[in-house]
Order: C-alpha cells, then sequence, then structure tokens
C-alpha cells in the first residue's frame, strides 16, 4: 500500500481492506476526535520537520 501526503489531502492505493486498516491504526494511535485533516496536517508538519535536521 501507498499513501501520498500533501496539503490537505491524502492519497492512499492499494486494496480495500489495507486502506481500511490503515485507517483503523490511524484512529486507534491518534485522538479519537481528531479530523483526517488535522492528521494530515500534524504527519506534514511532522515530515517537514524531520527533512530539515
Amino acid at each position: 500500500m501507498k499513501t501520498y501526503i500533501q496539503p490537505q489531502q491524502m492519497h492512499m492505493v492499494g486494496k480495500a481492506w489495507e486502506i481500511r486498516h490503515h485507517l483503523r491504526q490511524l484512529h486507534q494511535n491518534n485522538d479519537p476526535k481528531a479530523t483526517l485533516k488535522t492528521l494530515i496536517d500534524s504527519r506534514i508538519s511532522s515530515a517537514s520537520s524531520y527533512r530539515t535536521k
């Protein structure tokens, strides 16, 4: 499965069960009340801080 994250969007490529599994993991590993936009924004900011180090 591949995940492409850009500002304001997340593109997942894979089988339906893989995408459902990944979304469930995102939900379990983060705040259950967090929106998908919040998760995308946090992943973008963590990726950009990783690149600058």
